[in-house]
């Protein structure tokens, strides 16, 4: 079992007091057999049991301090990476979140639809109330600008004028090409039959 470079001072040092007190050298283990790294299994070392001497408790006292700082160590970087890892996803998540907000309202101004998300603590429901509205008034804003201006040679663009009699009024230009045209022929078109009674109706008022 290995326990570090420290404990193979531990070791020299207990030799070094069985000479000293004339005991028989200890048996050293064969240095050829696999040896277990318990670096941080302090409950197992000898400084652990009841009969520990001082030097291997102060050992164990030792090593634990040392477990305890390195893996309070190790925390705080797994701590710290794993802050950093959950940074990461709320950005993407964030981003994801504005990204639908986009692809739903792509009439109204990307930084406007992000600012009303963030300013509503991201509060999904509230935000698409409130872009719904934009939204709508945006859109008949729109509708009224970009309606094209009707055409000035469609009639059906433009609305009939019809008098107290519900006979359509016909344009004065069109009455007075009727009256230069000498043509006998009796009238046969709609227009024609206009022409002539709207003639008719002016040599009775004259009578």
């Amino acid at each position: 079992v290995d326990y570090g470079e420290e404990w193979e001072e531990i070791e020299r040092q207990e030799e070094e007091s069985r000479k000293a007190a004339g005991r028989p050298k200890k048996k050293s283990s064969s240095n050829h057999k696999p040896r277990l790294n318990l670096w941080d299994d302090c409950e197992n070392m000898p400084g652990a049991k009841p009969n520990a001497t001082p030097v291997q408790r102060e050992y164990f006292e030792s090593r634990c301090l040392k477990v305890w700082k390195e893996t309070a160590k190790e925390s705080a970087v797994h701590e710290q990476e794993r802050s950093h890892e959950l940074e990461r996803e709320e950005a993407e998540c964030l981003e994801d979140e504005i990204t639908d907000l986009f692809e739903m309202f792509p009439l109204l101004d990307s930084a406007l639809i992000q600012d009303i998300y963030l300013c509503s603590d991201r509060d999904w429901d509230n935000t698409v109330d409130t872009l719904l509205k934009l939204s709508g008034e945006s859109d008949g804003l729109d509708a009224r600008v970009s309606k094209p201006a009707p055409k000035m040679d469609d009639e059906n663009e433009f609305p009939l004028l019809v008098g107290k009699d519900d006979w359509q009024v016909v344009p004065r230009y069109i009455l007075d090409e009727g009256r230069q045209d000498a043509s006998p022929s009796p009238p046969t078109s709609y227009l024609s039959k206009v022409k002539a009674g709207t003639s008719s109706k002016e040599g009775t008022t004259a009578q």
